[in-house]
């Protein structure tokens, strides 16, 4: 249930009061915390605890917006006047879970479920140089947006600080950090971190650092004299598309690839040296239209080149006409009763489409369903709380010929709708006559901040008619049956599903993380653009699955594989079938990663995808380009520091990519990956 830290809290908001006490009782307080308008002074840490003094999750921050909610750090305080001995004005943390991966005295480990922060600036003061903004912790579909994290004097540690274990997988969109050391420092080997439209400036060191983790970027800007991206440890993994990179010195590159692997495309850097350095040596040119560190992976003949697939943003939908809401309570949906809530539901959404209204709001708490609920007509938006959607002991999905959704989007009249933050939850096992949602509508879908880890056959189905869907921040298998254009950021494979399908549709993926024996497929003529991932083979891996499976298809990859232990692995990562010919990419073919392996990129596609055509909906037809190029740009191969060629251009298998010092640092990770399987 979201409450508000005044009204409910009294906390002040007027910049003079300290809020420290009342904020850190609504956080204890669980959920989501509303902040109204107001620069809240704070003299200590807001961190994820309950009232007995417990480290939690699942709760959230939520600003009214980023310009007028502001949480500020009063200034020249001694316990942040030690840089090495940096404290947090946000600290969020992990559940705990009795096992070794969470640490009770720092509240790091794996259970950080929901943690997120919304609209809101925070800002550390002034005469604070041991401040970091925000220590942010939040696996599997925690998110920060809309985030402005700023020093009042330049002096900080970090603006956000992602170091203790296990960050990720999460999305941090819209974020901006002015000062600091370091903009984003990010470490540990697990477990993904995926940024999309990041703005840094003003950093002493680099604007984002990353020691050890999988991290993709999307639209990064960045005005620094220190290098806007650093890579720092041989197992860290840098995917990054779009980015300009601006007021540089001449003395570094714009991005630092020190040790690790590094996927570039599309960076335009001025002031700098050059646009790149890779293991110490400095890659001439300003400008990259494609890099790839270490070597380019086929096994078929192939463009030695991602498949620059046309990248949409998400569309957003906002309706502050509280008139246009309808709430389910008002209909007979009430949270934490153990009822069936599938009627009450269904009649706010049906009072909706009748009176012409935008959309729904289910409260946060525990709902419970027994059959499908229908989202049609005007309904613009169904948005939660972090709200829980539970099944009924007396269920009416239990036919396994005839499975059917828990919600289906159908007879939709406006451009697009969307579903945020819930979380579509069952620990009743497997139930095969259960698919969490469907999608069987020509307008366009929009799943934000969500999870179905349910226990159904298939999380996202869709019919022959379905648009286009965007997944942010998502839990949740895609079993797509029908061709359809799909837009991924942060997209977590970790359900009872064992295999995502793309038949024949066009799907571009910002961030991918699975666990166990997970597949993503693709057939029937359809594309798949992978821009950053981590397969966590934290359980053994039967040696007949393959991560990736390419049928007839077009692929282009970058990933990385985390491995707890030497018998758990992905014996085969891809799996490729072309003219009837099928080839198989293993384990040993691959760069060690401790454990695991380094995918820098891998290619399976014989021709550039179409262009895309202006308007294009939902189906089969693909599409060409990348965010930060024109849509009807070719590729001549880029900068001289690639191993691309002419469109169309074949080049050999596991073509070296050879920039300086890269192919002796590739030699020395696989001879260390080669100790390591000894």
């Amino acid at each position: 249930m979201m409450k508000n830290v005044k009204t409910d809290f009294d906390a002040k908001g007027d910049g003079k009061s300290d809020d420290t006490a009342a904020i850190n009782a609504a956080i204890a307080s669980g959920g989501v915390i509303f902040f109204p308008s107001g620069t809240y002074l704070v003299s200590d840490r807001i961190e994820w605890k309950d009232a007995g003094g417990t480290w939690r999750n699942y709760r959230s921050i939520q600003g009214q917006s980023k310009l007028s909610t502001i949480i500020k750090l009063k200034d020249n305080l001694p316990a942040y006047g030690d840089g090495t001995k940096p404290r947090a004005v946000v600290y969020t943390a992990s559940q705990p879970t009795g096992d070794a991966a969470f640490d009770p005295e720092t509240g790091a480990g794996n259970a950080a479920f929901t943690n997120s922060i919304y609209d809101v600036t925070i800002d550390t003061g002034v005469g604070n140089p041991g401040a970091i903004g925000i220590d942010y912790l939040a696996n599997n579909f925690g998110a920060m947006r809309d985030v402005e994290v700023r020093s009042g004097d330049g002096a900080g540690v970090a603006g956000i600080s992602m170091k203790r274990g296990y960050p990720g997988p999460c999305l941090l969109s819209g974020v901006t950090v002015h000062g600091f050391d370091y903009g984003i420092d990010i470490a540990q080997s697990v477990n993904s971190v995926t940024l999309e439209h990041i703005a840094l400036d003003s950093q002493h060191q680099a604007g984002l650092r990353n020691s050890h983790n999988i991290v993709e970027i999307r639209d990064l800007q960045s005005v620094n004299a220190v290098p806007a991206v650093r890579n720092v440890s041989w197992i860290g993994s840098i995917s990054i598309i779009d980015a300009t990179l601006s007021g540089g010195s001449v003395e570094v590159s714009a991005i630092d690839n020190v040790e690790g692997v590094l996927f570039a495309r599309n960076i335009a850097s001025s002031g700098y040296a050059s646009a790149v350095s890779n293991d110490g040596a400095m890659v001439p040119g300003a400008m990259v239209e494609e890099l790839v560190s270490d070597p380019i992976m086929s096994q078929f003949p192939s463009p030695q080149k991602s498949l620059r697939l046309h990248v949409e943003e998400t569309p957003v939908f906002h309706d502050d006409d509280l008139s246009h809401w309808v709430d389910v309570k008002a209909h007979g949906a009430i949270p934490g009763d153990g009822k069936d809530d599938t009627a009450g539901i269904q009649k706010a959404i049906d009072e909706a489409d009748k009176n012409g209204l935008t959309t729904v709001y289910i409260t946060g708490g525990d709902y419970h369903v027994r059959d499908t609920i229908r989202v049609h007509g005007s309904v613009r938006r169904i948005i939660g709380a972090h709200t829980f959607i539970r099944l009924t002991s007396d269920h009416t999905f239990t036919d396994a010929a005839s499975p059917k959704p828990m919600w289906r989007f159908e007879d939709l009249t406006g451009d697009t709708v969307t579903m945020e933050r819930f979380r579509l939850y069952d620990t009743s096992g497997l139930l095969p006559g259960l698919t969490a949602i469907e999608i069987a509508t020509p307008r366009t879908v929009v799943l934000r901040d969500m999870a179905t880890d349910m226990g159904c056959i298939a999380s996202i189905t869709n019919t022959p008619d379905a648009g286009k869907l965007f997944l942010e921040n998502v839990v949740g298998g895609l079993e797509l049956a029908h061709p359809q254009k799909v837009w991924a950021r942060q997209w977590n494979f970790e359900t009872t599903a064992t295999e995502s399908t793309n038949v024949g549709g066009m799907w571009w993926i910002l961030g991918y993380k699975t666990e166990k024996a997970k597949t993503l497929k693709t057939s029937a003529g359809g594309w798949t653009e992978l821009l950053g991932g981590m397969l966590y083979a934290n359980k053994p891996i039967a040696a007949d699955v393959a991560a990736f499976v390419n049928d007839e298809s077009s692929v282009s990859l970058t990933y990385a594989e985390a491995s707890d232990a030497a018998d758990r692995f992905f014996t085969q990562h891809v799996r490729e079938t072309r003219g009837g010919e099928m080839k198989t990419m293993v384990h040993e073919d691959l760069m060690g990663r401790g454990h695991g392996r380094f995918m820098p990129l891998y290619v399976g596609y014989e021709k550039s995808p179409p262009v895309e055509e202006p308007g294009g909906g939902g189906g089969s037809s693909a599409s060409s380009g990348s965010g930060g190029a024109p849509a009807d740009s070719t590729d001549d191969g880029g900068c001289a520091c690639t191993a691309a060629g002419d469109e169309g251009e074949l080049l050999p298998t596991y073509a070296l990519t050879v920039i300086g010092g890269a192919l002796a640092g590739w030699r020395r990770r696989r001879a260390r990956s080669t100790r390591q399987r000894a």
